[in-house]
C-alpha cells in the first residue's frame, strides 16, 4: 500500500485481503500523520494505545492529579489505522496531512479518573463509567451501585448478595 493510499483511512475505508496481509505493521514511521479523536465519544478505554505497533499512542494515567490521558506522538506513527479499525466507538480519524514531528506528544483526550468508593483505588476514567451506565440504563440494568467499586470491592459487595458496598450499607 502506498503512502498516497494511506491518505485517508477511516473505520469506512476498504481493503483487500491481499493489501490488508501485505501492510508492514512495524514499519518505521515514515511521514507524519494527524491523527483525530472526537472527545465526546471517546471512553478512554485505550485500546486504541494498546494495539498501536509503533507506540505513537500511548496512555497516561496520574493518580496524584487523577488524570488520564491519551498522547499521541506523530512522528512515531506510521499511518497503518490500526488504532482506527480498534476504537470500538468509531471515534478516531487518521489523515495523511503532513505535519512537523516535534516529538512531543499530544494530548488527543483527557479525563478526570474515577476512584472505588470503597478503597479508593482507581477504577477508569470518567467517560467510561458514564457509558457503562448509560449503556445498562438502557438494558434495564439499575446496577449504577457497582459501577464505582473496584473488582475487588465490587466481588465483596457481589459476595453479600444485596450488590452495596460497605457505606451504602452502614448508612441503609
Amino acid at each position: 500500500m502506498s503512502t498516497e493510499d494511506k491518505v485517508k483511512f477511516t473505520s469506512n475505508s476498504q481493503i483487500s485481503r491481499r493489501e490488508f496481509l501485505t501492510l508492514d505493521w512495524q514499519a518505521e514511521p515514515s511521514s507524519p500523520v494527524r491523527l483525530e479523536l472526537d472527545p465526546a465519544q471517546c471512553t478512554g478505554c485505550g485500546l486504541c494505545a494498546l494495539d498501536c505497533a509503533t507506540a505513537a499512542l500511548t496512555v497516561s494515567a496520574d493518580t496524584d492529579s487523577d488524570t488520564f490521558r491519551l498522547l499521541f506522538e506523530s512522528a512515531k506513527c506510521n499511518g497503518c489505522g490500526r488504532c482506527v479499525t480498534t476504537c470500538p466507538e468509531k471515534c478516531v480519524r487518521l489523515e495523511g496531512v503532513p505535519e512537523v514531528g516535534s516529538g512531543n506528544a499530544t494530548v488527543l483526550f483527557e479525563d478526570r479518573l474515577v476512584r472505588c468508593r470503597e478503597c479508593g483505588s482507581v477504577v477508569a476514567p470518567q467517560s467510561m463509567l458514564r457509558g457503562l451506565q448509560s449503556r445498562m440504563a438502557a438494558a434495564g440494568q439499575n446496577l449504577a451501585a457497582q459501577i464505582e467499586l473496584c473488582p475487588d470491592c465490587r466481588a465483596r459487595a457481589g459476595s453479600l448478595g444485596d450488590g452495596l458496598g460497605r457505606s451504602e450499607r452502614m448508612m441503609a
